[in-house]
């Protein structure tokens, strides 16, 4: 399985490296995601229990359709392939139609219902042909990316086998999913010592003017980074085992003070500019020890 959708800071093409920062018996714990975004840890480990969450509902919706309402999603999906056929086969001014086309399912997504096979096929798709892969709303929680433009190597909508085993893994285990802050996972019996949590929340900004520090529609402040260290110590002391993810910056330096923390050089995987993805730092965190990974530093 792989991620359905792209998502700013998904760890899809860094899954090998965080391997190594994984607890020993990481598969016999009950595995917590509550910054789900695109969910690439979570298909890699593919947990029998789970309790996964992310507060952009929509997105979170297009989990649920996939386990319980997939052949609708596909219908919707097959509707949009299509069009794009007809589009393809207007030849002169298909990119002005395809554009159209685009900005068409734009507005009808931004005005629409959040729940349902209608709206996640049209977050799939927007996802898909914005511009960048980017998934990106303004203040007022409106989806808001750009056409992408035509590519000659289009990428495929979606794909048939990804979205059924999604769906067959699922029902077949015990994954709760749920829309909300991190802070209001569904109430559970599980002990904490039996917990692992992998948490990606938004990332301190590397400079006064840098973006996608954003949870949901409005940018965490310093309170909120602190709000999240209350959380961490929360967990820590329950005797749950986490790691987290964030910048390098002398601010996540003293956020994270008093547990491992490791530092990497990693390409940007997105910027408005094509030819502005420099190297930046980040680091992992842990209240677990872990021996010295290839490429990071303690």
């Amino acid at each position: 399985m792989e991620p359905f959708i792209r998502w700013f800071g998904g760890k899809t093409s860094k899954l090998d490296k965080f391997t190594g920062f994984l607890p020993s018996n990481v598969r016999d714990r009950v595995y917590f995601e509550l910054f789900l975004g695109s969910g690439a840890m979570l298909f890699h480990l593919k947990p029998r229990e789970a309790f996964i969450s992310d507060l952009n509902e929509r997105l979170i919706n297009c989990y649920l359709v996939i386990r319980d309402e997939l052949p609708a999603l596909i219908k919707e999906l097959d509707g949009f392939r299509d069009a794009e056929k007809k589009t393809w086969n207007a030849g002169f001014g298909k990119d002005e139609k395809l554009r159209e086309l685009y900005d068409g399912i734009k507005s009808e997504f931004n005005d629409s219902p959040v729940q349902g096979a209608r709206s996640a096929a049209m977050m799939i798709y927007l996802n898909v042909r914005c511009y960048n892969g980017l998934y990106r709303v303004n203040s007022s929680g409106e989806f808001n990316s750009p056409f992408g433009g035509d590519d000659k190597k289009r990428r495929l909508i979606y794909d048939a086998r990804n979205l059924a085993s999604m769906s067959a893994y699922f029902k077949n285990n015990a994954v709760t999913i749920f829309a909300g802050d991190y802070r209001q996972a569904p109430i559970c019996d599980v002990p904490y010592r039996k917990r692992f949590y992998f948490l990606d929340p938004p990332y301190v900004p590397l400079t006064k003017t840098a973006s996608f520090t954003q949870y949901g529609s409005s940018p965490w402040e310093e309170k909120d980074f602190d709000n999240f260290r209350v959380f961490l110590d929360g967990l820590n002391a329950g005797g749950a085992k986490f790691l987290a993810c964030n910048s390098d910056t002398p601010k996540t330096r003293a956020l994270f003070a008093g547990y491992h923390v490791f530092s990497h050089a990693i390409q940007r995987s997105a910027s408005c500019k094509g030819n502005d993805r420099g190297t930046v730092k980040e680091i992992v965190v842990t209240n677990y020890p872990v021996t010295s990974i290839d490429d990071f530093i303690a």
